[in-house]
């Protein structure tokens, strides 16, 4: 690692019976220095392995200001045990500091760790073993992993700097009764603190502003102020004041009017967004989430962040970007003063990651370049002005279960329709239950049933409302609108056809039943008026068969009518 002031710095916390720093972040600012300051730090012996106060003193002490912290940069510790007590009080300290933005790796040595699950419960998502945890026999072989940590640390940190990014980003702010106007001077001053640790520029970062209450207003456009000018619009932003919250408005302003070229809106920077709401949505909140995975297939970035007591979180997470990670993608804060505060420097570290694919910035010796990142921790410029991409959709679909988009320098997985989210692996597409994650997803009395990528509300009538008013809203791409209705016009032409075949083969039945009774009464009318016509024609001399005449010839006073002669013949060729 690049030991210096403005690039890596490192502190160090001894742990056993208690926690001491033996330094911190801002001691040292060159290698050598440092690696002579580790090899000197003194074996505590402590009779105990109290990680929860190591954590604490790492959370309170080292990560300040005071002793180096700076804002906008990732912070990362690496945890290294052999086993540790009170596992509870441990997961409680690192849950707090994953909350304020500090990434653990813990490494766990010899069988004095009782279970994986200690390193894993303590460690930063995604929670994997050799990803951010990691086991070792003996402290002998803990030196072959030093690779692996220093690569996973880079992907971490990520060289999180806001001074040098460059994007176009957007604040979305909760401008309604609910936030109040003392919260919204919190609200003004949490967006120019992040401001202040931007650079502003044509060639740095952009920054627009949207305000929402019952509806949407763009008080700021991306290309509107420099920085000097950009504080102090925004502090003079007025409070709304109106008694709902309408978030599908707000996403709808951005991403149809603020990013776009007139706005101010540029092509080879990421579009990044903020939403800070005092409660969930109050109107069109159906049409909330539909809209945000609009914006998330236009390749915008969403962070949120809830600040109330009761945030509704599925919302919050799915207006959030993949992998919709709370303290990463999206926050909660239980009020405007301390709460919010609390999350800055991890909203900051999120949005100022550099992009791990092709990306232009202003440089102060080399003016506009651009830079290729070969991977985490090895970003070099190109000679010129573009990378040479590889289209990885091309072979096997990226991998990716349902849609692949290729994109410079990367790809990214994707899904066909609303009804469907990126599981956890980025690949694979899981169902969303809509009748469950969305408010208020069938109007009225209506009842909502979930399908597979899609849902429908069903009226008090038991007749289909299809689509729904939030699929069908215009809100939707033509590629969800139009599978969507070839669900709806499938199923409903199933079923159609299902009743007429039912209705067919009621018909064909009763029809055979008719068919059969009324031959059974004619064969019960023939036998008798065959019976009849023996006794008629045959009489006692019956049994004269010697007698030609008894069997050929008519007897006087016989029927000619046709059933007499039928019957006539039908006893010949009986008998015969």
């Amino acid at each position: 690692m690049n030991i210096a002031p403005d690039q890596t710095r490192v502190g160090v916390v001894v742990f056993g019976s208690n926690a001491n720093s033996i330094f911190y972040l801002s001691t040292y600012s060159s290698k050598d220095s440092l690696k002579q300051a580790i090899m000197a730090i003194p074996f505590a012996n402590g009779a105990a392995s109290d990680l929860a106060a190591g954590l604490r003193e790492m959370r309170i002490n080292q990560f300040t200001q005071q002793h180096g912290r700076r804002l906008g940069v990732e912070e990362v510790a690496i945890v290294v045990t052999d086993g540790f007590d009170n596992k509870q009080a441990a997961v409680a300290e690192a849950t707090l500091a994953a909350q304020v933005g500090i990434s653990i790796l813990s490494v766990g040595v010899t069988s004095g760790v009782v279970s994986s699950t200690d390193l894993r419960d303590i460690s930063a998502r995604p929670q994997q073993l050799n990803q951010s945890y990691f086991l070792t026999d003996d402290f002998q072989t803990l030196l072959s992993y030093d690779d692996l940590l220093v690569a996973r640390t880079c992907i971490a940190a990520a060289q999180s700097d806001c001074t040098v990014k460059a994007m176009d980003l957007v604040f979305l702010l909760d401008s309604s009764s609910f936030t109040g106007s003392g919260n919204w001077a919190a609200t003004l001053g949490f967006v120019n603190a992040i401001v202040n640790q931007l650079t502003i520029g044509d060639t740095a970062t952009r920054v627009g502003v949207v305000t929402f209450a019952d509806v949407a207003s763009n008080p700021i456009f991306l290309n509107q102020y420099n920085k000097t000018t950009l504080t102090s619009a925004i502090s003079g932003l007025p409070l709304i004041n109106k008694n709902d919250v309408n978030i599908y408005d707000a996403l709808h302003a951005m991403r149809t009017v603020q990013f776009t070229t007139g706005a101010g809106d540029r092509p080879d920077v990421p579009n990044v967004a903020i939403l800070i709401t005092s409660r969930g949505s109050t109107i069109n909140a159906g049409l909330a989430i539909n809209e945000a995975v609009l914006a998330h297939r236009a390749g915008v970035t969403i962070h949120a962040i809830g600040v109330t007591p009761s945030p509704n979180v599925n919302e919050l997470s799915m207006i959030s970007s993949h992998p919709h990670l709370q303290y990463h993608q999206w926050w909660t804060a239980a009020n405007y003063d301390t709460g919010l505060s609390g999350v800055m420097n991890s909203i900051s570290d999120e949005i100022c990651r550099p992009n791990l694919e092709l990306y232009c910035r202003h440089t102060e010796f080399g003016g506009y370049q651009c830079f290729c990142p070969l991977d985490a921790c090895d970003i070099l410029p190109v000679n010129g002005t573009q990378c040479v991409d590889l289209d990885e959709c091309a072979v096997n679909n990226g991998g990716c279960s349902q849609v692949c988009h290729n994109t410079d320098g990367s790809f990214r997985c994707d899904c066909r329709s609303t009804g469907f989210q990126l599981s956890a692996d980025g690949r694979t597409c899981d169902d969303v239950n809509e009748c469950v994650v969305v408010p208020q997803a069938c109007p009225g009395s209506s009842s909502c049933i979930n399908v597979y990528g899609s849902y429908y509300c069903i009226d008090s009538n038991g007749r289909v409302i299809q689509p729904s008013p939030q699929v069908a809203s215009d809100q939707l791409n033509s590629g969800a609108s139009s599978q969507q209705q070839s669900v709806s016009s499938w199923t409903i032409g199933l079923v159609v056809a299902m009743a007429v075949l039912v209705t067919a083969l009621i018909a064909i039945g009763v029809a055979l039943a008719v068919r059969y009774l009324r031959k059974r009464n004619q064969d019960r009318d023939f036998s008798q008026r065959a019976a009849q016509a023996t006794r008629s024609r045959f009489g006692p001399s019956f049994n004269n068969f010697g007698s030609v005449n008894s069997k050929f010839s008519q007897p006087s006073g016989a029927s000619t009518d046709d059933s007499s002669i039928y019957n006539t013949d039908d006893h010949i060729n009986t008998i015969s």
